[in-house]
């Protein structure tokens, strides 16, 4: 039930990103969504790119945890997820201030709750923090869409 719920949260954030970047496609400065309500963060083409590649460095440490949970594979979950907690520390400051830094200090957080339950090999707790650490990123994409200054 778990491992289920897991693959349910990866595949709703992978569609967050993906909408993410299919804003950096459209028109300059304007959402390609007449219904999208999320809060616009601006942002210069330049660093708009800047920060589509971090989140695909989140996107592949988020798929490398999610197959090693299904195989066990503890070493890695442990390695991942601590990156992942130490990758968006070091990442805070990749927009403007706003709301953004409280997101993405609870991502921080959660992916270092994984790391610890990953230390006791415990795949019922690892799961559920996995769980946790993926709602942090849907959080975010639900929250926020780029548009360029």
């Amino acid at each position: 039930m778990y491992i289920k719920l897991g693959f349910t949260l990866v595949a709703t954030i992978i569609l967050c990103i993906g909408m993410s970047f299919k804003s950096i496609a459209g028109e300059e400065g304007k959402s390609n969504r007449s219904g999208d309500n999320r809060a616009p963060i601006k942002i210069s083409k330049e660093d708009s790119l800047k920060l589509s590649k971090k989140m695909s460095i989140f996107l592949k440490i988020v798929s490398n945890i999610s197959e090693a949970i299904l195989d066990k594979n503890f070493k890695v979950i442990k390695e991942e997820s601590f990156d992942l907690s130490e990758f968006t520390k070091k990442n805070r400051n990749i927009t403007p201030k706003s709301a953004f830094d409280s997101l993405k200090k609870n991502m921080s957080k959660s992916a270092f709750t994984l790391y610890k339950s990953a230390e006791k090999q415990n795949i019922k707790e690892i799961t559920i923090n996995f769980n946790r650490t993926v709602k942090s990123c849907v959080a975010c994409h639900s929250s926020f869409r780029r548009v360029y200054k």
